[in-house]
């Protein structure tokens, strides 16, 4: 999560925006893939709190900076519909999302015609190990 929040500058919604210390408003963690839109679409596989097994839409893989403003915004949508609401492509904001550990690819898992959450979220997972994984070779 650390590396994540220090990375991102500008805000996904509002890339004129910068977000984080020393800007007048904080970079907020909020949930890419909102909760409750996760518990009302069950039916997709997804699990939450208590179910049994994993609870990704509470875990770091569904986890994203964002101004206070854009989450308002965001709220309980899907990403796909923000994207659509917003006219944001990828290109526009790929410096942002890179550094939150979205790639061209798993913008698509999330915002594209096939959308998938779990997709989305076990790309992103597979993307923060690696990052890990080059942190730690670093660190020998």
């Amino acid at each position: 999560l650390l590396p994540m929040l220090a990375h991102v500058r500008r805000d996904i919604l509002n890339p004129a925006h910068a977000i984080g210390f020393p800007d007048a408003e904080p970079a907020e963690i909020h949930h890419f893939f909102p909760v409750s839109w996760c518990a009302n679409n069950k039916h997709l596989g997804l699990r939450s709190v208590g179910d049994e097994g994993a609870n990704l839409p509470q875990s770091i893989v569904n986890l994203i900076p964002l101004s206070r403003s854009s989450n308002n915004v965001w709220k309980s949508k899907h990403p796909s519909q923000v994207v659509m609401e917003r006219n944001i492509s990828y290109d526009e904001i790929s410096g942002i999302l890179s550094a939150a550990f979205i790639d061209r690819e798993a913008f698509g898992l999330a915002t594209g015609p096939n959308a998938d959450a779990v997709a989305f979220w076990n790309h992103r997972a597979r993307s923060y190990g690696d990052a890990l994984m080059q942190l730690l070779r670093g660190a020998e």
